[in-house]
């Protein structure tokens, strides 16, 4: 996406750290290798780092570059699926497993936050998803329902209580996670960075990998500016795989996900939308998300498709729906405006890879990238290092291409048009 000549300018770049950018020059050896400095290949390097082993982790660009740096920033637990058809799909036990594992996620970040001190202007306000329709109400309170019953702290609102949360009445009511929150992205991943860097990490910018093969019991990576040998290695490219790296790259379909904010709202104003500092998304098919960041600029996102043209209309659309909400933006600039790729699974669920020993794949969180990257990168570092297959939290699986991948990018931008026209309807 920074390709296209569409002026991008990202809210999460204005008040970011600088980073001390440093590129690989020669060979290096480590432990572990870590492809890709984005949540899940910091998260990893992170958790290797803590349990004393040596580290390398090498980035085409820079860390926070790709989606971990330009998303939402929304720390929401659990996975697109409800719990119950997790366990459907998985059995009971590994169900409920993996159904613990994210929905400890937004906890993996926070404590995060805490432990290393990660200034990202992160709060804990809770997660609101505002139901559009009846069918919508139905579905988040038997959601609700599910995750009570395992101990989750959710919870439904009526109209009225939702209008007090969110500013709006444009809703019929919606469901409330306690456990969710919002952070700074770009200012969480350059955390984990630091952190990781603090406990010996080394993290090159500008190395992209070329080429990588296994001699031996090591790996070796081969880089534009030098290699790495390492006895693991984990790839956490995640919606930028290369397509040099392979069938991963055709497992996945990268989504763009497009983002908008304003000037930072009046007084008044920024105390009569989402005062509790609360993050929502709502229940359409073409979801938008939106809430506050620190400084009181309004933000909303949305996916939409990859088209140049529809770029531009893709942001006046979050545009027009914000100001559909919350009339009284209307007079306001929206001077930001950015995009990242998201990869997308067929099912929803996200993948973890060991196409040979010792090299690890995690990808495809669906929208929930800044709790289960942070959560799954840990979890592939642990099994990484220490071969424990308790350490993940589902199955490694096959990789399996996407048959006609780029056909079903198509597709894709077709089933946008389909379910704007169901939201549209109110189907």
């Amino acid at each position: 996406m920074d390709d296209l000549p569409i002026e991008m300018n990202s809210l999460w770049d204005v008040a970011a750290p600088a980073w001390d950018d440093q590129r690989l020059d020669g060979p290096v050896e480590a432990d572990l290798a870590v492809i890709g400095a984005g949540i899940t290949g910091l998260a990893a390097a992170l958790r290797a780092a803590e349990l004393g082993k040596s580290v390398v982790v090498v980035d085409a660009a820079r860390p926070g570059w790709g989606a971990s740096g330009r998303n939402g920033g929304q720390v929401i637990p659990g996975l697109k699926l409800d719990p119950d058809e997790i366990v459907a799909r998985f059995g009971a036990e590994t169900g409920e497993r993996l159904t613990q594992f994210a929905g400890g996620a937004a906890d993996r970040v926070f404590e995060l936050v805490e432990k290393y001190q990660i200034e990202c202007d992160a709060h804990r306000g809770g997660w609101i998803r505002p139901a559009h329709n009846d069918t919508g109400l139905r579905a988040l309170d038997d959601h609700c329902a599910q995750w009570r019953a395992r101990g989750g702290a959710v919870e439904m609102l009526d109209r009225a209580a939702l209008g007090e949360a969110l500013g709006t009445s444009w809703y019929l009511g919606g469901s409330l996670d306690r456990r969710a929150g919002a952070l700074h992205p770009l200012k969480y991943t350059l955390g984990l960075a630091r952190a990781a860097r603090g406990l010996g990490a080394r993290i090159y910018s500008a190395t992209r990998v070329t080429a990588f093969e296994r001699r031996g019991d090591r790996f070796v990576l081969a880089t534009n500016t030098g290699s790495v040998t390492a006895d693991r290695v984990v790839m956490g490219t995640n919606g930028y795989a290369d397509p040099a790296y392979g069938a991963v790259a055709r497992s996945v379909v990268p989504v763009a996900s497009f983002q908008i904010a304003t000037e930072p709202l009046p007084a008044d104003l920024r105390a009569t939308i989402m005062p509790g500092h609360v993050c929502a998304s709502d229940t359409k098919r073409l979801l938008i998300y939106f809430r506050l960041d620190a400084e009181g600029r309004f933000m909303v996102g949305g996916r939409g498709t990859m088209l140049e043209v529809g770029i531009e209309r893709r942001f006046a659309l979050l545009r027009a729906r914000a100001v559909r909400l919350f009339p009284a933006l209307e007079p306001l600039a929206w001077p930001y405006r950015w995009g990242g790729l998201v990869a997308i699974t067929t099912d929803h669920l996200p993948h973890v890879h060991e196409p040979t020993p010792g090299l690890m794949m995690a990808l495809g969180y669906n929208g929930r990238g800044v709790a289960m990257a942070s959560q799954m990168g840990g979890a592939v570092a642990e099994y990484a290092m220490n071969g424990d297959a308790r350490a993940l939290p589902l199955p490694r699986t096959p990789i399996k291409p996407i048959p006609f991948q780029r056909l079903h990018r198509v597709g894709s931008e077709l089933m946008f048009a389909w379910y704007g026209l169901l939201d549209r309807l109110g189907i």
